[in-house]
């Protein structure tokens, strides 16, 4: 049922045991009064699913695929593939030899997990350095996604080391900040999101209430936050833009996590005014030149406070442009990796 999926979103973005147990008891909880929608007897199905799921992260790799890309490389004399990491690494088990194979990173797995084991929190994909390393080193080249994991990458593993980060594309729109201002935040349901979305409601947001401003927040996160009056829970959205259009500032509030945060660049493809923890610009480059705030945790309500008029949104705004421009167009970003596939195929 579409209007069920809809509401109930976390069956299209679960990623850790608690996404799969909270989307199964839902449909559970519904299923009595869905019985009789047409389709509904596949329920069962998806129980049983999301409980394999649950077990073993690496059982989501569905048995076979590796021949369907073997097939497809024949037919379409395929010259490189691309990879998303992690469980889909032996999609390429038996084209090694006919194509390119590149594996497409956003985050180091074996670092994540030691950050969440240090703050007591569980991470879902089990993996050790060693293991991690050769998963790494059976392909070609590597792509990691910020400068930082790419150079950690370069001192580790025996592969091609590549640098391609995130673009987001170019949105840039007529930007007139005005009272009262609109602050727009964006997240999936991981735990590092979890951690620092409800920090924030709970530690920032409530220094800030007496301004009149108004908060959104979109995007899976929603279903692990609690409802309050001052601010919108608007769960998943198909498209982040209209939000982005009329927000005035978008706050990342995380406090943990690897990678890129991909929330950071998109809004920065709009030239938003943005504020955010060091950890939600790691491995960016030359943030002083940009429309980019950083504060540390406990300024960032401070750091909200100082910028909210018109004279200083509307400068972050233009450097934000130019900022995204210069480093994050996509003739800039995938430069590296475009060379690299002619070079090799």
């Amino acid at each position: 049922n579409e209007q069920y999926c809809k509401e109930n979103n976390i069956i299209g973005h679960g990623y850790s045991e608690n996404q799969a147990l909270l989307t199964y008891s839902s449909l559970r909880r519904h299923y009595q009064s869905l019985r009789n929608i047409p389709g509904m007897h596949y329920v069962r199905d998806v129980y049983l699913h999301l409980l394999r799921r649950k077990e073993n992260f690496w059982k989501r790799y569905p048995a076979g695929f590796d021949k369907f890309v073997q097939g497809l490389v024949a037919e379409h004399h395929i010259e490189a593939i691309m990879v998303e990491y992690v469980w889909m690494y032996k999609s390429v088990d038996l084209v090694r030899e006919q194509a390119l194979c590149i594996l497409d990173t956003h985050d180091i797995q074996h670092v994540r997990q030691e950050q969440f084991r240090d703050i007591g929190k569980h991470f879902q994909i089990p993996i050790t350095k060693g293991e991690e390393k050769e998963i790494i080193d059976l392909f070609d080249a590597v792509v990691g996604i910020q400068k930082k994991e790419a150079a950690l990458l370069r001192a580790w593993v025996n592969t091609d080391v590549l640098l391609a980060e995130v673009s987001g594309g170019d949105h840039y729109f007529d930007y007139k900040p005005a009272s009262p201002y609109k602050i727009f935040m964006i997240g999936g349901g991981n735990e590092a999101n979890k951690e620092g979305f409800r920090w924030f409601l709970h530690d920032v947001w409530p220094q800030l209430v007496d301004l009149n401003l108004q908060l959104d927040i979109a995007g899976p996160i929603c279903s692990y936050l609690p409802s309050d009056d001052t601010y919108r829970l608007h769960g998943f959205v198909p498209s982040a833009e209209p939000f982005y259009q009329q927000a005035h500032l978008v706050v990342n509030p995380v406090r943990i996590g690897t990678g890129l945060k991909i929330k950071t660049i998109e809004a920065l493809s709009y030239g938003l005014p943005i504020v955010s923890t060091p950890i939600g610009v790691e491995g960016m480059d030359n943030i002083a030149s940009s429309g980019i705030v950083v504060s540390p945790p406990e300024h960032l309500a401070a750091a909200i406070r100082s910028i909210l008029n018109p004279a200083s949104l509307e400068e972050m705004h233009r450097l934000n442009v130019a900022y995204h421009r210069s480093t994050y167009s996509e003739a800039v970003i995938y430069r590296e990796l475009l060379d690299y596939i002619d070079k090799n195929t």
